[in-house]
């Protein structure tokens, strides 16, 4: 693990930062061109990002025009930053059932905490949700002061 500030993060630290319920800034092209960036829950696997659309998101759609998008998860007050660029593939949905569930179990297990869990599975796993992956072309990272920044080009 490397915990010297002003260095990237790597392996571990890496991990662990992105295993902190901390959200996600997801970045896309809306129908005019413009970018589009909402706040998502994502779930890190080591290789992808993996997030949640409800049915009538309009991320999901301007995503499914467009599949390039980009994440920032950044920690304002250690200065610790990802950067993400990639292309997102919906892999099911719209759908009330499928492999999302358990995904959506992980997120809000990190994000709200193991008793939340039930109230918000209750609250929303009946609605129509998609399950979309977003494959890295280039990740940056940054490990708080100083001038050195890691980037990972993509894996061929």
């Amino acid at each position: 693990m490397n915990d010297d500030p002003g260095t990237r993060l790597v392996g571990h630290a890496l991990d662990d930062f992105l295993t902190l319920g901390i959200t996600a800034h997801l970045a896309c092209m809306d129908d005019r061109g413009w970018p589009y960036i909402v706040p998502v829950w994502h779930q890190w696997d080591g290789t992808h990002f993996w997030v949640i659309g409800a049915k009538n998101a309009a991320w999901v759609r301007y995503l499914r025009r467009e599949p390039r998008a980009a994440l920032s998860v950044d920690e304002p007050e250690t200065l610790r930053r990802v950067l993400v660029q990639g292309r997102s593939t919906i892999l099911e949905g719209p759908s009330t059932h499928g492999d999302w569930q358990a995904i959506a179990r992980q997120m809000a297990s990190r994000y709200l905490g193991d008793e939340a869990v039930a109230g918000y599975e209750t609250a929303t796993f009946g609605l129509e949700r998609f399950l979309i992956r977003i494959d890295v072309d280039r990740l940056v990272t940054w490990h708080g002061p100083g001038r050195s920044e890691g980037e990972r080009p993509r894996n061929d």
